[in-house]
């Protein structure tokens, strides 16, 4: 069921554990033919769907820092 925002799905999925990726262009997915090879959605894949929610902050060019400020 695709939601339109972050805060409607957790809204509609109360009980998931969240887990949110910060980092720069290897997390967001510069350079990669598909967003299916980034690390977050490997570690989607490998964690399941149930239960779990991967939310990638990642932004090319920034520093943890930044990313941290972003979040």
């Amino acid at each position: 069921m695709p939601y339109d925002s972050i805060i409607e799905y957790l809204t509609n999925n109360p009980k998931t554990f969240i887990i949110i990726c910060v980092g720069g262009s290897t997390t967001q997915c510069y350079e990669m033919n598909k967003f299916e090879d980034t690390w977050p959605a490997l570690l989607q894949e490998t964690l399941g769907k149930k239960d779990y929610t991967i939310i990638n902050f990642g932004v090319g060019a920034y520093t943890t820092i930044q990313s941290l400020i972003r979040c």
